[in-house]
Formats: structure tokens, C-alpha cells, sequence
């Protein structure tokens, strides 16, 4: 058994983890506007007192600097040009996963997500406009995972708490980790905007260091 303090501690990093992927899905949806740029500004503020201990400062730090030295109608073009797929002669390869999994299928690899997705109950993600292989529905997909398996911990499911983990570690391991590192070095070095080569870096670091703390909490979860 867990006891109730304990349950409670997983809960609410798991809410965390969701509030970081739907976070990360929305900036890759849309470019930020003037409200936003100054929400994000401020939230991180807010959240980098000097006692806190905040994961992936230095990348948050850079992602903010980045932000408030940006103008919105630029992010905005932007935007448009790395992530929209408007055309090759327009703008970069857009973060669909279908396009960056070398000689493989793109085919298989949308029949292995949109899989994924129904395997965990959802028959599609429900974000307009966009393929269910684009990076942001697939930040979403983790997103809406980790919000089920911190309702877990709280109704002290642990059974179905660590079967969500597990499905979250898998996504990662053949979907996310499969091909986003790669994705977002060639974003970084393509973006003619600095706010999205920090995206790129905050992209990856958040999904490495989520993967680490997957396997520590099914780790200490084990015996339970």
C-alpha cells in the first residue's frame, strides 16, 4: 500500500509532467501572441524564486530570455514556416513523425501512433488542424496520460497509476525519444528565430529528464 502522503507526492508531479506536455503542445501550435509572450514571462518568473528548486532552470532560463527579447509578429512567421508544412520551397521539414523516420514507412509509423492512442483509450487526440503524428497532438497524448495517472494516485490505484507509467515509458521509447532529439537539432539550427532554438533544447531536455523519472518511480513504486 501507499500511504496517502506519499500518494498524494505522485499526484502531483504527475499533474506537473501533464501541465509541461500540454505546455510544450500549445507552443508548438501557436506562435505565442503579446499576452502570452508576457504570461510565460511572468509565470516563470514566479516559479524561479531563489528557494525553489526548479528542474531545468538553465533551459527555462534560456527559453524566457529568448521570449522576451522576441517580437510576436516574428514568432508568428516563424512559427508558420518550421511547424505548418506549408510547402518545401516555403519552410524546414515540420514536426510531423511520419517525415523523420529515415526509410521506414510513413504509413506504419501513423498506424503505430494513432494505435498508441486507441490502445490507451482515445480514438484520436483531439487537436484541429493538424496530422495525429505531429509533435504537439503527441505532447498532448503524454499530456492527457499523465492527468490519468495522477486521478490515479489519488484514488490510490496504484495498479492502474504504474500501468500508466508504462504506457507513458513506451510512447516515449518508440515514439517521442524515437525521433525528436534529431527533429529538434535540425529545428535549432533552422530557426532563423532564437526563441525556437530554445524551444528545440527545452523540447529534449524535458523528455529526456521525464524518462528518468518514469523509471525512478517505477522503481520505487515496485514492491507496492
Amino acid at each position: 500500500m501507499i500511504e496517502a502522503e506519499e500518494g498524494a507526492a505522485l499526484s502531483q508531479v504527475a499533474r506537473q509532467r501533464s501541465q509541461t506536455y500540454w505546455w510544450l503542445s500549445e507552443l508548438f501550435l501557436d506562435a505565442p501572441d503579446r499576452d502570452r509572450i508576457a504570461g510565460i514571462v511572468r509565470g516563470a518568473r514566479e516559479a524561479a524564486s531563489p528557494q525553489a528548486d526548479l528542474p531545468l532552470k538553465d533551459r527555462l532560463d534560456e527559453l524566457v530570455l529568448a521570449l522576451e527579447q522576441s517580437d510576436a509578429d516574428a514568432l508568428a512567421v516563424e512559427h508558420a514556416r518550421l511547424f505548418s508544412g506549408l510547402g518545401a520551397s516555403y519552410g524546414a521539414t515540420p514536426p510531423y513523425e511520419s517525415m523523420h523516420v529515415g526509410n521506414e514507412p510513413r504509413e506504419d509509423r501513423v498506424t503505430n501512433v494513432t494505435a498508441a492512442y486507441r490502445e490507451a483509450g482515445f480514438e484520436r487526440i483531439d487537436v484541429p488542424a493538424v496530422p495525429q503524428d505531429h509533435l504537439a497532438v503527441e505532447l498532448r497524448f503524454m499530456a492527457l496520460l499523465a492527468a490519468n495517472e495522477s486521478a490515479a494516485w489519488d484514488a490510490s490505484a496504484v495498479d492502474q497509476a504504474r500501468a500508466l507509467l508504462e504506457r507513458e515509458q513506451a510512447f516515449l521509447d518508440g515514439h517521442l525519444l524515437f525521433w525528436v532529439p534529431t527533429y529538434c537539432e535540425r529545428m535549432a539550427i533552422e530557426a532563423h528565430v532564437p526563441f525556437f532554438g530554445a524551444l528545440a533544447r527545452m523540447t529534449v531536455a524535458v523528455l529526456t529528464l521525464d524518462r528518468q523519472n518514469i523509471d525512478a518511480t517505477l522503481r520505487a513504486t515496485a514492491s507496492v
